[in-house]
């Protein structure tokens, strides 16, 4: 695999606007090999991926979903022919979703495969697909090389996980932050509503006794006093909704293909702080259980 930028244009493409400058675009072009799309396990939309056989004299190329979205709306791409440099024509086989080379969260500058065999010589990237343990690969895979030509020097070998994982130490570093500040956040909430309810109990001593004694269920009082901090609860997720928006795109560049305002992650939150709620409420609460409301009132 070898990558390099190039400007590339698509006359005759329905998408083109007859402006010159606007119709060329800037795009990655990697040269690869038969077998490196299936290898990266890049999803192929249209048409195919590069054969091990081809006709003599026809030089293809994959574009990604973005070309083929812009200049052929209506149609499709699959045949069309391209200028490339030195005057040569690339012909469209296949259309490929992005891979995302630089950035994790978003797609980059569109991209073009073409075949190394027609443009350079020698390849200084090689992918290599194996069902072992890619650590116990890499010394076959040096002496292979050098077998070829000792000359060759094999360096910087890594496995796609590790490559993947150090591309996401940084996002991965950030998010555990935040779920600790979450976590403790939860905590403290937690912490303040226990604090609450419990203290409530304890000042309404008398009332509830009351309650009691003109014949209020216990089962009934309690739910009085966890349905008083769970209205609390909920009155600030209302309120908390407009700093919900504005925080979802503080966070944005740390979500991958995830929406910060996902409905169903905004929902499962939501029911947790009410689980977490009625477990906080639920312990002081508990002491309405223990009131005896004769004795409480006599004392009174």
């Amino acid at each position: 695999m070898w990558e390099w930028l190039e400007t590339v244009r698509f006359p005759g493409a329905p998408g083109n606007t007859g402006d010159p400058q606007r119709d060329s675009v800037l795009v990655d072009v990697i040269t690869t090999r038969a077998g490196y799309v299936e290898s990266m396990g890049i999803r192929v939309l249209g048409g195919r991926a590069f054969e091990r056989g081809r006709p003599d004299a026809v030089q293809e190329t994959l574009i990604d979903q973005q070309l083929a979205a812009r200049f052929f709306p209506t149609g499709t791409p699959i045949g069309a022919a391209i200028p490339f440099i030195n005057g040569k024509s690339l012909r469209i086989v296949g259309v490929f979703k992005q891979a995302r080379l630089e950035n994790l969260h978003a797609d980059g500058r569109p991209q073009i495969f073409i075949r190394a065999e027609d443009w350079v010589r020698h390849m200084p990237v090689w992918v290599v697909k194996t069902d072992r343990d890619p650590h116990a690969l890499i010394p076959e895979v040096g002496r292979v090389i050098r077998q070829i030509d000792p000359r060759i020097p094999v360096s910087a070998v890594q496995t796609m996980d590790a490559i993947v994982s150090d591309a996401l130490r940084q996002p991965r570093i950030s998010a555990v932050l935040m779920g600790g500040f979450a976590l403790g956040a939860l905590l403290l909430v937690a912490m303040g509503l226990f604090g609450m309810v419990s203290g409530s109990v304890v000042r309404r001593r008398g009332e509830l006794a009351v309650r009691l004694a003109l014949g209020a269920s216990h089962a009934r009082v309690l739910r009085l006093t966890l349905g008083e901090g769970c209205l609390l609860v909920v009155i600030g997720m209302l309120l908390a909704v407009p700093g919900v928006f504005a925080a979802g795109g503080l966070v944005r560049g740390l979500l991958v293909d995830v929406s910060p305002w996902d409905p169903l992650t905004l929902f499962t939150v939501a029911v947790g702080l009410l689980l977490v709620t009625v477990a906080a409420c639920y312990l002081p609460a508990r002491r309405v259980l223990r009131i005896n409301p004769a004795s409480l009132l006599r004392q009174d």
